[in-house]
């Protein structure tokens, strides 16, 4: 009796193979199942989702910061001063009638007047609609951002895992941004969308959104210096004319009260009071409305440095070991001027690169901030440029996840903190110490907020060969 033929016949073309009936189903499903999971486009919903719940979250301290400025004095009743005296025709600097403790006016007399069309909403609305503006500008920034990236980056999912990046890493920025009642949103909104239109041949419209911001912070005026260099030299003066027609802002604003002539007059004394009553103080004896403030949560580089090296302000010893405060000083201001001058010189040569033209312009601003006397972790919500930058690198053809290394320690030393803290509140769990401000005290946040910006412009430096960026051509 013959033996039965046990050879196992090839499949036929385009058939696959009949696997073996014993195989567990579950054995069968496992290759296909791990393949979706390796899908970036299979985690997008549920990226979505996470999405959703940081923004809802961030939302609801929006809410609950509105009820806090009731009661406890935060940056949002400086700026309600400033536009109540502006209306008024009162000195905006010193010991104004509207003066609030321990919250001075310190910025620019037009953004008081600016500010005043919430002031005349009356305290209530007023104050609501401020704090609904924190998301709207965070909304259009993301628009901004997210419209710029998908020109480089055309891939399922873009403004999903944007977001999820851009929240993660600025969770505790905006946190704090809200609680404040801060304008860092807004000025990171007004610097990106004017250098992103500038680039785009819209100096016009980019000069006045740069002009707006040099009004709210004053040092975005560095930018002006990064255009001339890079020889867009309508934009520049765009810019300066501009900024000399927004300084009759607080003429605008006053004139019911004070007539044409007299708030004219008004808006050039307020300019005045501000460059000695703020700015001349600051630039010589270092001191912000007569006062030295060197503890955390500060992460300027000379509070820093002053925590490291001088006192802690808590024990009254360094965090590290005890240097001359002259000497903390003068490397503080020599790092920061020269991190600033060194992104001006490779903005000037990367200036046919839209993405180095941000990431350098951002390093400049960045490092006049953390040069000044103050810096709070909500001037971190200018990180989204650079943060934008990295993700567009990342995905680009021919780009790397690894590019996106230098946002994990900024997320982790800031949101990372503050989603641990939150958990243990939540789940009322005892905590010995403060997270948050444990890594504000020893500056990690600065130190990482370094790393990014550096790390992004190392990718985009102007050894490596930059083509001219035709997808940012047109709008």
């Amino acid at each position: 009796m013959a033996e039965p033929d046990t050879r196992t016949e090839p499949p036929a073309h385009g058939r696959e193979p009949v696997s073996d009936a014993s195989e567990p189903a579950a054995d069968r499903k496992q290759p296909d199942i791990l393949k979706r999971l390796r899908s970036p486009e299979s985690w997008v919903a549920p990226a979505g989702v996470l999405v959703a719940i940081l923004a809802l979250v961030l939302a609801g301290v929006g809410a609950i910061a509105f009820v806090d400025w009731t009661h406890i004095p935060r940056d949002i009743l400086a700026y309600w001063s400033g536009g109540t005296n502006v209306i008024e025709g009162n000195s905006l600097y010193g010991d104004g009638p509207n003066t609030i403790a321990g919250r001075p006016y310190l910025y620019p007399p037009a953004f008081a007047a600016f500010f005043s069309f919430f002031v005349r909403l009356g305290p209530r609305f007023g104050t609501a609609v401020w704090g609904a503006t924190h998301l709207l500008f965070a909304a259009l920034l993301f628009r901004e951002l997210y419209g710029w990236a998908r020109t480089k980056v055309d891939r399922p999912g873009t403004g999903i895992w944007l977001a999820l990046l851009l929240l993660v890493v600025l969770f505790q920025a905006f946190w704090t941004e809200q609680w404040e009642g801060q304008v860092n949103t807004l000025v990171a909104l007004l610097v990106f969308g004017g250098l992103l239109r500038v680039t785009r041949g819209r100096e016009i419209t980019g000069a006045v959104m740069l002009a707006l911001a040099i009004h709210v912070k004053v040092l975005p005026a560095v930018l002006v210096l990064l255009l001339l260099l890079q020889k867009r030299n309508r934009a520049a003066l765009a810019t300066l004319g501009f900024c000399l027609l927004f300084t009759l802002a607080p003429a605008l604003v006053s004139m019911p009260k004070l007539g044409v002539f007299g708030s004219v007059a008004y808006a050039f004394h307020c300019h005045i009071d501000w460059l000695t009553d703020v700015m001349w103080p600051a630039l010589t004896k270092g001191s912000v409305a007569g006062t030295q403030y060197y503890a955390a949560p500060n992460l300027s580089l000379r509070a820093v440095g002053y925590r490291w090296f001088v006192d802690d302000m808590d024990t009254g010893a360094p965090l590290l070991f005890g240097l001359p405060f002259g000497l903390v000083r003068a490397v503080s201001l020599i790092a920061s001027v020269g991190l600033a001058g060194v992104s001006l010189w490779m903005a000037r040569r990367t200036k046919d690169s839209t993405t180095a033209t941000i990431v350098w312009a951002t390093t400049a601003l960045f490092a006049l901030q953390i040069g000044n006397l103050l810096y709070w972790d909500h001037h971190l919500m200018l990180m989204a440029l650079p943060v934008a930058a990295l993700f567009v690198l990342a995905l680009r053809e021919g780009g790397s996840w690894k590019q996106l290394v230098p946002v994990v320690p900024l997320a982790l030393l800031t949101s990372g903190a503050r989603f641990v803290q939150l958990t243990a509140e939540v789940l009322e769990i005892p905590r010995d110490s403060d997270l948050v401000r444990d890594s504000q005290m020893w500056g990690f946040p600065l130190m990482a907020a370094l790393l990014l910006v550096l790390s992004a412009g190392k990718y985009l430096l102007p050894a490596r060969k930059t083509e001219p960026e035709t997808a940012d051509a047109t709008d």
